[in-house]
């Protein structure tokens, strides 16, 4: 399968700091979204650290092993390589950023969020941290792929509380789940077969929060053609209704 995509990140109407960070490597069929989190500065620290730590894995790996891996860490049975290079990237990612608090105080509390999407045996291999999300736009049709690791949806599946609730509470945007603030990195991974014409969306919630999925749907359905339009409009979209944060976004089309 080849792919066609567009990356771009923006400051937001609010901050002065842009604590997101994206990557594409084509040539390793990498494609990430963090969101950083941390004072001073700290949030931009650990959101490019991830994504370079991530991304130096498999530069220095490519001939890597299921012995190997399985040597640094104990997956399950069915998974397949490109799952396991990827979850143990990631791994190493959170381990990066920990170290690095240790070794100037003033990133003290740092953290980041990743959603990323690697292309491998002619599939799709998702895996993240956090509330930067993954959607798939397939026959006029929008899907979201990831679940976020904050206490609204850690909640919301208790079945306590209903939604409407939940929506009420203060701090339910506060992620459970961020690299750097775990002992060992949980990371969620999944496998989708692309078919011709589908559109992924990598995105932090600098977009989500401010763009209804309903208003995600017609923009995809009306650039999938064009992804750079795409990708420019929806950033447009998400500052006009506020811009309250970072805005990052990958758009990747699957051309056959």
């Amino acid at each position: 399968m080849k792919y066609s995509h567009f990356a771009i990140t923006d400051v937001g109407k609010r901050r002065t700091n842009n604590e997101d960070s994206v990557l594409v490597n084509v040539n390793l069929g990498l494609y990430l979204v963090a969101d950083g989190m941390g004072g001073h500065a700290a949030g931009e620290v650990a959101s490019k650290l991830a994504l370079k730590t991530i991304e130096s894995f498999f530069l220095e790996n490519p001939n890597i092993t299921e012995k190997d891996i399985n040597k640094r860490h104990s997956f399950p049975k069915d998974m397949v390589l490109p799952e396991k290079k990827l979850a143990l990237s990631i791994m190493i990612a959170n381990d990066a950023i920990k170290e690095a608090v240790t070794k100037k105080q003033e990133l003290m509390g740092m953290g980041t969020t990743v959603a990323t999407m690697h292309t491998a045996l002619g599939l799709l291999f998702l895996a993240h941290v956090g509330d930067s999300r993954i959607y798939r736009f397939r026959r006029n049709r929008i899907l979201r792929m990831t679940e976020d690791h904050n206490l609204f949806e850690q909640e919301l599946k208790k079945n306590i509380y209903s939604r409407t609730e939940l929506e009420k509470l203060p701090h339910r945007d506060g992620l459970v789940r961020a690299l750097g603030h775990m002992d060992k990195a949980k990371v969620d991974i999944s496998i989708a077969t692309p078919r011709k014409n589908d559109l992924f969306l990598i995105c932090s919630d600098g977009l989500t929060n401010m763009v209804e999925e309903e208003q995600l749907l017609d923009i995809l359905m009306s650039y999938l053609d064009n992804l750079e339009e795409c990708g420019h409009l929806l950033v447009r979209m998400a500052n006009e209704n506020g811009g309250k944060d970072n805005i990052t976004l990958i758009l990747l089309r699957a051309d056959g």
